[in-house]
C-alpha cells in the first residue's frame, strides 16, 4: 500500500535519536504546563470553598 519512499523515509527516521529526544522534551513541556493549569484551577476551587 505504501510507496518505497515512504518506507525509506520511516526507516531513516526510526534509526536516529532525535524524535526520542522530542517526545520526551515535549513531555516535560507538556506536564509543566499542565501542572500550571492544574494549580490555578485547584487554587479558584479551594478559595470558593473556604480552604485557603
Amino acid at each position: 500500500m505504501a510507496d518505497q519512499a515512504y518506507i525509506d523515509f520511516l526507516e531513516k527516521l526510526s534509526s536516529s535519536n532525535w524524535p526520542i529526544v522530542a517526545i520526551y522534551i515535549g513531555g516535560f513541556i507538556g506536564s509543566f504546563i499542565g501542572s500550571l493549569i492544574a494549580r490555578r484551577a485547584m487554587k479558584k476551587h479551594f478559595k470558593r470553598i473556604g480552604l485557603v
